[in-house]
């Protein structure tokens, strides 16, 4: 199982794509993806005691069998191939990384890294699923390169491939050791210029921990709804986690709010919305009530506020206090209760027409 413990998100010409950080073994997400990139010696995919390769292997996953006829061959040129299709696992396929010379210990960097985006590029042209990649900060294991360092190199090229291929909508990155994913959490904060404004969490008080309690137990009731595998759980689910450990941060409160925003109108509507404005608005055609249209307008300010700073030297007050941020949590449980009910509701006349 993993946790998700930072993300930030990239407006595209093919929607809002996202960037995430998590903390776990990779080899057992919670959630399928498409491509899991693993990092080797040049030629070498020795299964070294606590390596990937290592814990591959574990799993059924024989990295030098799949080295030797692999789908997307690219070492000679950029250091990097693509195993064939993967079956009974959480990934379908296996993209390696070879950084580091075995002989020599010297890094190349430059060549491979980039090489492992050209690679995902091709595989739009090749019918290859390509809606997710995982991988771990490639190199920092057994080769150890410095993570803040392959961090800094690989946030720009993960946010040039979300750009520019289509069907890629997330990059998840994720680490395993607890003290390591607190350094990369901060370091990602830093390289993304975000303020202490950003990084404030919810106030401590009674009124906050009473109001989250709520919230908590109000998602819990909207998830059972869901399918098990529906996307909007995963969405509960990792807000759920944050606001059980009272960990919840600004930017990560409007960016979660405003995904169950999201799933919400597409759920009422039937179909994903373009426009949150409009979409809330359209809300109005199918009776929901003002009050609950002003909440969920709330939430949206509230999303857009976290998603793009504003300069404050012209608005007052300057910026969203952590008391505001409560607000927020209150709007949200009204729209999750009325969410759950509509749900509901709706299940009950699907299953008694002449009702």
């Amino acid at each position: 199982m993993t946790e998700l413990r930072n993300l930030f998100e990239i407006q595209t010409d093919s929607g809002i794509k996202t960037v995430e950080l998590h903390e776990g073994d990779i080899t057992k997400l919670s959630f399928k993806i498409d491509i899991l990139v693993t990092s080797a010696f040049t030629g070498h995919y020795l299964p070294v005691k606590g390596s990937l390769i290592q814990a591959m292997q574990q799993i059924g996953v024989d990295m030098e069998a799949l080295s030797r006829k692999p789908l997307l061959d690219l070492r000679d040129k950029f250091n990097v191939w693509l195993s064939t299709k993967i079956d009974r696992q959480n990934f379908k396929y296996v993209a390696c990384v070879e950084i580091v010379s075995l002989q020599t210990r010297h890094a190349s960097l430059e060549k491979p890294v980039s090489g492992l985006f050209s690679l995902l590029a091709a595989t739009q042209f090749m019918d290859i699923p390509l809606a997710s990649v995982a991988m771990p900060l490639i190199g920092t294991g057994q080769q150890r390169l410095s993570p803040n360092e392959m961090l800094a190199r690989l946030l720009p090229l993960c946010q040039k491939a979300l750009h520019a291929i289509p069907g890629l909508r997330k990059v998840i990155f994720v680490e395993i050791a607890p003290e390591r994913v607190e350094k990369l959490d901060e370091a990602m904060n830093e390289l993304l210029g975000r303020s202490s404004h950003d990084t404030q969490r919810l106030p401590k008080t009674a009124v906050a921990a009473s109001l989250i309690g709520e919230l908590i137990d109000e998602t819990a009731h909207l998830k059972s709804t869901f399918e098990p595998h529906d996307k909007t759980r995963h969405v509960i689910h990792d807000l759920q986690v944050r606001l059980k450990d009272r960990n919840l941060r600004f930017f990560e409160q409007g960016i979660f709010f405003r995904r169950l925003i999201e799933a919400l109108l597409a759920d009422l509507h039937g179909e994903p919305v373009k426009n949150l404005f409009q979409g809330i608005e359209a809300l109005r055609g199918r009776h929901v009530a003002s009050w609950m249209i002003g909440y969920l307008h709330q939430l949206r300010i509230f999303g857009n506020e976290a998603a793009h700073f504003k300069e404050p030297s012209r608005r007052s007050p300057a910026y969203i206090d952590p008391e505001d941020q409560v607000v927020a949590v209150h709007c949200l449980t009204r729209v999750v209760i009325f969410w759950t009910t509509f749900r509901r509701d709706r299940k009950d006349r699907a299953g008694n027409p002449a009702g």
